[in-house]
This record gives C-alpha cells, sequence and structure tokens, in this order.
C-alpha cells in the first residue's frame, strides 16, 4: 500500500518487512507514450542486481577506472560490466526516432519529386503556349504580364492542394500526437508557414521556365510557328 501525493499517484519505497519507509515525488519510470504510474520500489537485498551510481561529466574515464577497481576489491569474482543510464532512454525512444527519419527522408523525396513534376509540367506548357506568348509580346504585352499568366495556373493548382493537404496533415498529426499522454500542441502558424513555402518552392521551380520563355524574343518564336 502507498499514500496518494497530490496528484494522485503512488509512487513508495517499501521495506523488506513490506512497511512504507518513504514516498518519493513522481518521475517517469515508463516512455512518455504512457502517464505517470504506481510504483513501488523494495529494498531486497537478495535481489541486487544492479548498482546506479552518479558520477561527473569531467574525467568519465577516471571515474569509471575507479569504480572499476573498487569492484574488483569488492567482488572480485563477478564479471565488471557498465552502461550509461542515457543509453538506455536511448534505447527506448530509438523506435520513434526511426520513424521520424523515415518520415522526414520521404518527406524530403516527395517535395524533389513534386519538384520535378512542376518543373516538366512548366516546360511542357511553356512549348504549347511559345505562339501565344510570342503574339502577346508582339501585341505589347510585358514579361511581367506574361508570367503572370503562365504562372498563375500552377500557383493556384498548388494553392488548392494546400487547402486539401493541410486538414489531411492536421489530422494525422493529432493522431501521431494521441499516441503521447504528454504531447506538444502545434499553433496554425506553423500550418500556415509550411503552405507558404510550398507556394514559394513551386514558384521558383516553375520561375526558371517560365520567366526565359517570357525574354525570349517574339520574332524567335515566331518564325518556327
Amino acid at each position: 500500500m502507498g499514500m496518494d501525493d497530490p496528484l494522485g499517484k503512488k509512487i513508495t519505497l517499501s521495506g523488506r518487512d513490506g512497511q512504507i519507509i518513504g514516498i518519493v515525488k513522481n518521475f517517469h519510470h515508463l516512455p512518455l507514450l504512457w502517464e505517470i504510474t504506481p510504483l513501488v520500489m523494495a529494498i531486497d537485498p537478495d535481489r541486487y542486481y544492479d548498482l546506479l551510481i552518479k558520477i561527473s561529466p569531467i574525467e568519465i574515464s577516471k571515474s569509471i577506472d575507479y569504480i572499476h577497481s573498487v569492484f574488483k576489491d569488492t567482488a572480485p569474482n563477478f564479471p565488471f560490466r557498465y552502461e550509461f543510464l542515457d543509453d538506455q532512454f536511448n534505447r527506448l525512444y530509438s523506435p520513434l526516432q526511426m520513424v521520424g527519419r523515415v518520415f522526414n527522408n520521404f518527406a524530403l523525396l516527395a517535395v524533389f519529386i513534386s519538384c520535378l513534376g512542376l518543373f516538366e509540367l512548366s516546360f511542357l506548357l511553356t512549348e504549347q503556349k511559345k505562339k501565344e506568348i510570342g503574339i502577346r509580346k508582339v501585341l505589347g504585352d510585358s514579361v511581367t504580364g506574361i508570367v503572370k499568366l503562365l504562372s498563375g495556373k500552377f500557383l493556384k493548382t498548388v494553392l488548392i492542394a494546400n487547402i486539401i493537404a493541410v486538414p489531411l496533415a492536421y489530422y494525422v498529426i493529432q493522431l501521431f500526437l494521441g499516441l503521447f499522454a504528454y504531447r506538444t500542441t502545434l499553433s496554425v502558424t506553423i500550418y500556415l508557414v509550411t503552405a507558404a513555402l510550398t507556394l514559394v518552392i513551386a514558384a521558383l521551380t516553375v520561375g526558371y521556365t517560365v520567366i526565359k520563355t517570357a525574354l525570349t524574343n517574339p520574332v524567335d518564336i515566331l518564325r518556327y510557328e
């Protein structure tokens, strides 16, 4: 048995005879996927397997050598093995870190493929519109007007894609964060900035082809039409 703390959890320290000899503050003894749960820590010398030692981060190797020498003098028949507690914590969260890296790599690959697709589409569109561009320039249309005409279609498509993708991304992210008992919250600003970045990337991707075509001499365009 244990005593309830102000947060309603029970983390107790039990003696060998089953009596409660102390209560400690809440701490995370499980990954952050779960809330803090009740925990009983019993003192039983017959079941001692590990020894936790807090050492200074300065000259760690010397500290380990000293601990090793004391261990050999105290228990010479037992092998000396050690590991750092932060390595154990890293192993707890390594699957989530691997999932994060996979998602990041696929996201970068998707952006790269999308940019290639936009570049090819812009090239095909400008090739189909060359005659129209030449006629517009002959009739006095400015380069800025031609660039707006050609790039506007792409930016409208990307904008519609963002309108569809942002709610889906919000839903998927909320599902993922729902796995954690302790999680962060994402503001609307992040989604707006992401949508703005996609528009900028799309504009830069199609900008080269569109501007190059808009700057072409109309005589060179109409000569082959």
